[in-house]
């Protein structure tokens, strides 16, 4: 395996994890109506589930190593790959959108709550539907900024 292929993962490995953390998020703001501590709980597994991407990378993703074991040997070899720096900053950010979210719906600050998650939402589907990764999309700036700061 050449170093670039370690590096990089199969899109659809993080498109995968991108539906699945869908799911959990719509299950938070559905059930935040109902319960707020439920919903916060949710937040609160997702963002650890987020914690372990941002920091050991989507190799060792709870949700990258279910696809990796029952979904890649079924689909065909990949075609498209794409680097890890980013996924593991889109991560990061889902993190600090689930942390807000549980933190608001645990200390009933709905609107914080919801908004946080709703965010989440939309950033999650946009990868998993488009695969669009706002958090990818903003790493580029970021990393940037950091060099130009580290200069400074």
């Amino acid at each position: 395996m050449s170093n670039q292929n370690i590096d990089q993962v199969d899109v659809r490995g993080p498109r995968f994890a991108a539906w699945v953390t869908t799911v959990v998020i719509v299950l938070a703001l559905l059930t935040s109506a109902i319960s707020p501590v439920v919903a916060a709980a949710l937040l609160g597994l997702q963002g650890l589930v987020f914690a372990v991407g941002a920091l050991a990378g989507p190799r060792r993703h709870p949700y990258g190593r279910v696809f990796a074991a029952l979904v890649a040997p079924r689909l065909g070899p990949v075609t498209d790959r794409e680097p890890v720096p980013p996924l593991r900053f889109a991560q990061f950010v889902g993190l600090l959108f689930a942390v807000a979210g549980a933190v608001g719906f645990a200390l009933g600050w709905t609107a914080l709550g919801l908004t946080a998650t709703a965010l989440a939402l939309i950033a999650a589907f946009l990868n998993a539907a488009f695969g669009i990764c706002l958090g990818c999309q903003l790493y580029p700036l970021v990393a940037h900024l950091r060099r130009a700061a580290a200069t400074a």
